[in-house]
């Protein structure tokens, strides 16, 4: 297969890019892996924050995209990860958590982890061919919200990534400042949204 070109942005947003922290090991993974080669039906994400903060299905979404100059070819989806309560914590997960932090798992939909699937085949088949196209593989924080128990010097998260089952969880983002994600109704930035009842 010829060589793919991939772009990874880190940071989602021009407000996370300045207020996250991304360790070097992460970078320098991210930038090894190749996305096409990663098992949707594997990949888990994990968001600490503190018992205060919520983070629920539709919170975390993942873009994956691929434009080449046949338009038939382009692609761009937008994955919601969903919240899985029944995902057992793993040892490394449970050491990133202190007193007053929580962890939440989500992952890809049946159908959603598919589409991806069926995606990543179709570039690699035009991969066969031909040497262009760009590709673009994002996880974004886009929104939590604050339960009763909130406490306004929590502020912070952490984005953890697992590319396959048989290995651990990596941090991906740390430090993301919840008043710079974007407020599910539209508050005043200096405002968080109260989580509604499900």
């Amino acid at each position: 297969m010829k060589k793919i070109i991939l772009v990874f942005l880190a940071c989602s947003t021009m407000l996370l890019s300045a207020c996250s922290n991304i360790p070097l090991t992460t970078i320098y993974k991210m930038m090894t892996m190749n996305p096409l080669d990663v098992d949707p039906r594997q990949l888990v994400v994990a968001v600490g924050s503190p018992k205060g903060i919520s983070i629920q299905t539709g919170d975390v979404v993942i873009h994956f995209e691929y434009k080449t100059p046949q338009s038939n070819v382009t692609l761009k989806h937008e994955f919601f990860v969903q919240v899985n309560p029944n995902y057992k914590i793993p040892t490394e997960l449970k050491e990133e958590v202190e007193d007053n932090n929580q962890i939440t798992v989500l992952q890809l939909s049946k159908h959603d982890a598919e589409a991806m699937y069926q995606a990543q085949k179709k570039i690699k088949a035009y991969k066969q061919k031909y040497d262009d196209g760009l590709g673009k593989f994002t996880i974004q924080i886009k929104a939590s919200c604050m339960t009763k128990s909130y406490l306004k010097d929590e502020l912070e998260l952490d984005l953890f990534l697992k590319l396959k089952d048989d290995e651990e969880f990596f941090t991906f983002m740390e430090d993301i400042d919840v008043m710079e994600l974007k407020n599910k109704q539209e508050m005043p930035s200096n405002k968080m949204t109260e989580c509604s009842a499900r």
